[in-house]
């Protein structure tokens, strides 16, 4: 029956880059601001990069769903 209180976890978040790059954005990708210079704070940046669409799933996803539109020499050539 004693509360107890959660102090400090000790865990270290991961920077909005970090989660930039595993979510498979290029290192070239600005996340830090808009195109009007208007700052990102990092809940923003956060946030930002969790609504995002991975280029690399995205592609997947739509080379998957997407065959009938790829000429059969096309697909000869990349086999």
């Amino acid at each position: 029956g004693d509360p107890f209180v959660i102090v400090d976890i000790c865990i270290r978040m991961l920077t909005p880059r970090e989660l930039a790059n595993a979510s498979s954005l290029p290192p070239q990708y600005i996340i830090s601001h808009g195109h009007d210079g208007r700052v990102f704070t990092k809940s923003q940046q956060v946030f930002f990069i969790g609504n995002c669409v991975p280029p690399e799933l995205q592609y997947h996803v739509t080379a998957a769903n997407c065959q009938h539109f790829i000429e059969p020499q096309a697909l000869r050539r990349a086999a």
